[in-house]
């Protein structure tokens, strides 16, 4: 319940709303004698009680017309709200619409008013809610084509709500939806898609923050996931794609090049245990050349094919050990010299890590030529 008040003195003591009611044609004179200001401003919902005088009052009908209805509705909710006139359209949309699901509302609870950040257009008409021939429920401005321009808010059939700014019918510039699963877009829109920059929240707590094509991830921004995952990068078509830096929540994390949301190209993976990876990746798997670093002191450094050395490569061990050769599936495979940390060396043929057919075997000095099957000596 709000203080009594003259209604003539209190437009006259607010240019805004003097302005409002000239811009509809309605003279003061004729305002004042017609309504009961006093007993409209003091109910305690004015606006349907606005209505209810309307209809059950000839004089009101021949002295009001719509423009002019719409403009006492606006300057009651100012005067019940005690904000300016900025605020006129920041109320809460969803909570007396029947289209709204209990998901949307508790959400738009919980985030609070939208925000619009431009001044409201006084070129354009404002209407109360109006229904859309898709069975939404569109309240805000509208331009002289009779499109949705300007401020306004929606509620769709389906049970989500968009609130911010349109243009010629479609979301346009700021705005945010709430979707009926608990997920929210707030950001900027083109012609009813996420493009720009915009921030999507997840019902899960996962986030995205960055930029927006199409309706899709696109361009550089940030996820995180619930689950504690995080990436920084570039994206392409809803996927990490490009240059980025992820990191898992178990604290291992790649600096790299990314393609269709795998590890391709080149990139660095680091292990939580100090193990790294510097080199190339397909499909995301190491592969063709790259360096691994074991925490434990050993490093090989050669090609690789499916995330194993594969091909010709130099593996070192912490006590001085050294392999350099070919490699097949992880394992030394074909031509390969091994030199061991105490001066011994063999040079000649492997066969699934074994030494496996003709080589020369180097100790003390002395080297003998002999023939190997599965890592034992035949002649």
């Amino acid at each position: 319940m709000v203080e009594n008040f003259e209604t003539l003195d209190f437009i006259s003591e607010n240019k805004n709303f003097k302005h409002l009611l000239e811009s509809c044609s309605l003279e003061q004179g004729k305002y004042k004698n017609c309504l009961n200001a006093q007993m409209l401003i003091n109910s305690e919902n004015p606006v349907s009680n606005l209505s209810l005088m309307v209809r059950n009052n000839s004089n009101l009908i021949t002295y009001i017309d719509c423009a002019a209805i719409q403009t006492i509705t606006e300057l009651l909710k100012y005067k019940h709200s005690g904000v300016g006139e900025e605020k006129i359209h920041e109320t809460p949309v969803c909570e007396n619409s029947q289209l709204v699901s209990s998901k949307v509302k508790e959400m738009e609870k919980k985030l609070g008013v939208f925000k619009f950040e431009e001044p409201l257009d006084r070129s354009l008409e404002s209407k109360s809610a109006t229904k859309i021939s898709d069975g939404s429920l569109y309240t805000g401005q509208w331009n002289k084509s009779g499109h949705r321009h300007g401020k306004g808010t929606c509620i769709y059939s389906k049970g989500y709500a968009y609130e911010g700014y349109w243009k010629n019918d479609k979301r346009n510039g700021k705005g945010r939806l709430i979707y009926d699963d608990d997920n929210v877009y707030e950001g900027d829109w083109v012609n009813d898609k996420c493009e720009g920059y915009g921030i999507y929240t997840h019902s899960d707590g996962s986030q995205y923050k960055g930029e927006w094509k199409n309706n899709e991830q696109h361009g550089k921004g940030v996820c995180t996931w619930a689950d504690g995952k995080k990436y920084d990068g570039e994206w392409e078509n809803n996927k990490m794609h490009g240059k980025g830096l992820h990191i898992w929540a178990d604290e291992d994390k790649y600096d790299g090049e990314w393609k269709n949301n795998e590890k391709h190209g080149k990139g660095v993976y680091t292990w939580a245990n100090g193990d790294k990876y510097d080199g190339e990746w397909k499909n995301n798997e190491r592969h063709d050349k790259g360096v691994y670093i074991w925490a434990d002191g050993r490093k090989y450094d050669g090609e690789w094919k499916n995330n194993k050395k594969h091909g010709k490569g130099v593996h070192t061990w912490a006590n001085g050990d050294k392999y350099d050769g070919e490699w097949s599936n992880d394992k030394r495979h074909g031509y390969g010299e091994y030199y061991w940390a105490d001066g011994c060396n063999y040079k000649g043929q492997w066969e699934n890590e074994k030494k496996h057919g003709i080589g020369v075997y180097t100790a003390k000095g002395v080297s003998k030529k002999r023939e190997w099957e599965n890592g034992e000596k035949v002649h």
